[in-house]
């Protein structure tokens, strides 16, 4: 109740797992720098969203190109940085010595080694995607785990959903409560019919698009 069906209608995607991101497999506590790869793309748009809603989190954004740093700003980072080699010391700079509690990740193990320079100690990593298409690399050995107390997890929204779906369930009814009650609004484009469809998923693939796309049939 409370919610327009064009917003409720992307709930389940991007808007889930980010608070299953930031909540249950993050473990986000107040005070935490967070790092998101892919931030300005609609996971890491809902991770700055929903972090905007706890106490003194700082968030720092990578993306893939350069023109992908205003709109992650516009997201609500605090800063962002295209994906390039050395950019953990670039992001260490903005946070200091103690480096980031928490890293979400979507491009696979492409980026792990720079991850694990970014920790802070008993810092963690959630992997949650493989957008880059690169083949899975094996994780880093325990020892360097055990020098950063630094832990490394993974989430599969699909998985989850067939797996354990009340959790699912319970991290959509929070989101949507948060979406009437205010506090939450997310961006959303409703466009008209399917033939107006492939406009509308060619800005997407060029990296032009921004909030979340719905179609009205």
């Amino acid at each position: 109740d409370g919610v327009p069906a064009e917003t409720a209608a992307v709930v389940p995607g991007a808007l889930t797992t980010a608070h299953l991101l930031l909540h249950r497999f993050g473990r986000v506590r107040d005070g935490d720098n967070v790092v998101v790869h892919s931030a300005s793309g609609a996971v890491g748009s809902a991770v700055a969203q929903l972090a905007s809603l706890l106490k003194d989190v700082r968030l720092v954004g990578i993306v893939g190109s350069i023109n992908r740093i205003a709109p992650a700003l516009t997201a609500g980072y605090e800063a962002a940085f295209a994906r390039s080699p050395g950019f953990a010391s670039q992001i260490r700079r903005v946070l200091g010595e103690r480096g980031a509690d928490l890293v979400f990740d979507p491009q696979g193990t492409d980026s792990l080694d720079e991850d694990l320079a970014l920790l802070a100690p008993s810092g963690r990593i959630v992997l949650f995607g493989n957008a880059s298409g690169s083949p899975l690399q094996p994780l880093p050995p325990t020892g360097a785990l055990y020098r950063g107390n630094a832990s490394i997890g993974g989430f599969s929204l699909e998985l989850l959903s067939r797996e354990d779906p009340l959790v699912v369930r319970e991290a959509m009814s929070n989101v949507l409560d948060l979406i009437a009650r205010g506090p939450l609004n997310p961006q959303v484009t409703v466009v008209n019919g399917l033939a107006a469809t492939a406009s509308a998923q060619q800005r997407l693939a060029d990296g032009l698009g921004e909030g979340k796309y719905v179609v009205r049939v």
